[in-house]
C-alpha cells in the first residue's frame, strides 16, 4: 500500500467514524432526554453501539497519526481522538513558546474539536472537548 491508498482509506475510516459519532451522540441524547436509562432495550442498544463507537474511536485515533505528526499514547483520559485534542490543546496553551510543529498540532486539534462540538451542540449536548 502506498501513502496515497493510507491517505484515502484513513480519510474514508474517519469520515465514517465521524457520522458514526453523529449518530452515537443523537442516541446519547435521545436516551438521556426520554429518560429511558432504566429501559433494557435502549441499554442494551446503547452498550452494543457505544462499544463499537469506542472501537472506531481509538482506530481512527491511530490512523490519525500521520497527520498529528506524533505517536498515539495512552492519555490521561484514554486512547480516543477527544481526549488526543485535549490533551494536545492543554500541553500547546501551557507552553511559553511552542514549537512550529507544536502550532500546526494545535491548530489540527483546534479543527477537530470544532467540529465535534458543533455536532454535539446541534444535538443539545454541551462542549464536547
Amino acid at each position: 500500500m502506498n501513502v496515497i491508498e493510507y491517505l484515502g482509506y484513513t480519510f474514508q475510516y474517519v469520515v465514517l467514524t465521524f457520522f458514526f459519532f453523529i449518530f452515537v451522540m443523537a442516541l446519547k441524547y435521545a436516551i438521556l432526554r426520554n429518560n429511558w436509562r432504566n429501559n433494557l432495550l435502549a441499554k442494551v442498544v446503547w452498550y452494543v453501539v457505544g462499544g463499537k463507537f469506542l472501537h472506531n474511536d481509538v482506530t481512527a485515533n491511530i490512523l490519525l497519526t500521520p497527520l498529528f505528526l506524533q505517536l498515539p499514547y495512552h492519555y490521561k483520559e484514554g486512547w480516543t481522538v477527544t481526549s488526543r485534542v485535549k490533551a494536545i490543546r492543554k500541553y500547546v496553551a501551557s507552553k511559553e513558546k511552542p514549537s512550529k510543529l507544536d502550532e500546526y498540532r494545535f491548530v489540527f486539534a483546534s479543527w477537530i474539536c470544532k467540529h465535534l462540538n458543533n455536532v454535539e451542540q446541534a444535538i443539545g449536548g454541551k462542549d464536547h472537548c
